[in-house]
């Protein structure tokens, strides 16, 4: 489902009170739609999916929680635990100069400002108040490399390519 006219944006947590409303974590932090806005929930086990609408979206502290048109109590939230959270592409706004989607970003090449490859970002997640970039080398291992502009070279999107400039130590785990 990630693939074609739809990209992964979140999961589904756990129900919250008994009016239907459920804890969202949303891959990127905040939340890519708004109230009114149309998600497809696919169930943990990638069977089923099923378009919903959000009737409300609420931040209380550093949760996200949504609530969803035609769930309207907890067993119904019950439900909805751990579904892996869809949009349209169609849906995304247009970024500014310099920023990207997690989906654009996952997958790109990873390569020293010298040519030297690295591997591919596996994921991205949020630490310290920048993203992280896990790049994945063809022989498994795993290199954390910050998303800051000391580090982070260039992004091409359209070569699927990221230069980096290693900060020093960065590099002594995978020789």
């Amino acid at each position: 489902m990630g693939g074609g006219n739809f990209i992964r944006c979140g999961r589904i947590g756990r129900a919250v009170g008994l009016k239907g409303e459920c804890a969202v974590h949303w891959m990127s932090g905040a939340s890519p739609v708004g109230a009114g806005g149309r998600i497809i929930l696919e169930d943990s086990k990638g069977k089923g999916r099923i378009g919903y609408t959000v009737a409300a979206l609420r931040k209380h502290g550093r949760s996200n929680f949504v609530r969803l048109e035609g769930v309207s109590d907890r067993a119904a939230a019950e439900l909805l635990t751990n579904s892996a959270v869809f949009i349209s592409k169609e849906t995304l706004v247009e970024l500014p100069a310099g920023q990207y989607y997690c989906h654009e970003i996952e997958g790109m090449e990873v390569v020293t400002e010298d040519g030297t490859p690295l591997g591919r970002v596996a994921r991205i997640f949020a630490a310290g108040g920048s993203d992280v970039y896990e790049v994945v080398s063809e022989g498994g291992e795993e290199l954390l490399v910050p998303a800051i502009d000391s580090v982070v070279l260039s992004i091409d999107v359209e070569k699927k390519r990221i230069v980096i400039r290693p900060l020093d130590g960065m590099l002594d785990d995978n020789k």
